[in-house]
């Protein structure tokens, strides 16, 4: 089996190529300062301000969620209550805050991260210092989405079928809306907030008004979504990833693979990066037309997935690793 240092050496050529198509992402990127951010850079988390070369980091505790705020990646711990910063450059551990409860999904909002707590609140940390700037009272363990201006909260059920639009500046809940199918994915286009239900389809609301703008179904059990900056890239239960226009739900690709089973996606600019529950890898898949560019392979499989602008980060086992 090759080491990790060989790992980074072979797809260090290849992943190249990514350098060239953030340029312009780079140039187009969010400033946090901007009180009317750009909806396709929010919903393609383009908090870009990082340059940094490959790297493997330990985790000392098993990571819950990853988060990237433009400069550094945040880290949820689940039972021990705490979240870590890290400078993306080197994984450098910058700060670590106790919450108390049970750390779990994690959310930037161009100023603030978000983090839901054991199930029952979603606490709100100024991301320049970790100072806790809110609680609110949500029963939720995640997702969560960030719209510009909202928060949209999967809320806690079994299995949980509604969503909460929340307001950004004080947790207000504005509204929630019930979808009474289980809910297992949700991600931003630029103007709706996609959800994925547990009867193989995908709900686009509005999100001005949580109204349903359309349905799309014959998919699998949506397991993870992720935005590319015109399409909405979808892994179900049956083994494959597909492409959907969002303007109309139009299926433009489906991609299936031998021995490898898509969960989490995450868009790198030009490329799409999927997980997979068997097969111990992730795979970069062209944005154009869905062609496999690499295949990375851990000695496990790989779990939590995230982009600092320039790297893929990939939790395996207790280590990240930066491709």
């Amino acid at each position: 089996m090759r080491t990790v240092k060989q790992l980074t050496l072979t797809y260090s050529i290849v992943l190249g190529c990514v350098l060239t198509g953030l340029v312009q992402a780079q140039d187009q990127a969010v400033s946090r300062s901007d009180p009317s951010p750009n909806p396709l850079d929010v919903a393609t988390l383009r908090w870009y301000q990082a340059n940094h070369s490959g790297a493997h980091i330990p985790a000392s505790t098993s990571p819950a969620a990853i988060a990237f705020d433009g400069s550094s990646m945040w880290i949820s711990h689940g039972a021990d209550g705490t979240v870590s910063k890290l400078r993306a450059s080197d994984g450098e551990q910058l700060a670590t805050y106790l919450l108390g409860g049970s750390t779990g999904a994690l959310l930037y909002d161009e100023a603030n991260i978000w983090v839901t707590n054991g199930g029952t609140s979603v606490q709100k940390l100024r991301a320049s210092d970790g100072s806790v700037v809110g609680s609110f009272s949500l029963t939720t363990y995640g997702p969560m989405v960030f719209d510009g201006t909202n928060i949209w909260v999967v809320l806690t059920g079994v299995p949980p079928t509604s969503v909460a639009k929340v307001r950004a500046i004080d947790g207000t809940v504005l509204q929630t809306i019930p979808l009474n199918q289980p809910i297992e994915s949700m991600a931003f286009d630029g103007s709706n907030i996609w959800v994925g239900l547990g009867n193989g389809t995908a709900v686009k609301l509005r999100i001005s008004d949580g109204a349903t703008v359309a349905t799309y179904g014959s998919l699998g059990l949506v397991l993870g979504m992720a935005f590319d900056g015109a399409n909405m890239w979808v892994a179900d239960n049956t083994g494959s990833v597909h492409k959907l226009r969002v303007s109309d739900g139009s299926v433009l690709g489906t991609f299936t693979f031998t021995g490898f089973f898509p969960v989490g996606l995450v868009f790198d600019g030009s490329s799409m990066w999927v997980t997979s529950q068997v097969g111990h890898a992730v795979k970069k898949l062209r944005g154009t037309d869905g062609t496999t560019l690499a295949t990375v392979t851990f000695s496990a499989n790989p779990g939590l997935l995230a982009f600092d602008g320039v790297n893929i980060w990939v939790l395996v086992g207790s280590n990240f690793f930066k491709l």
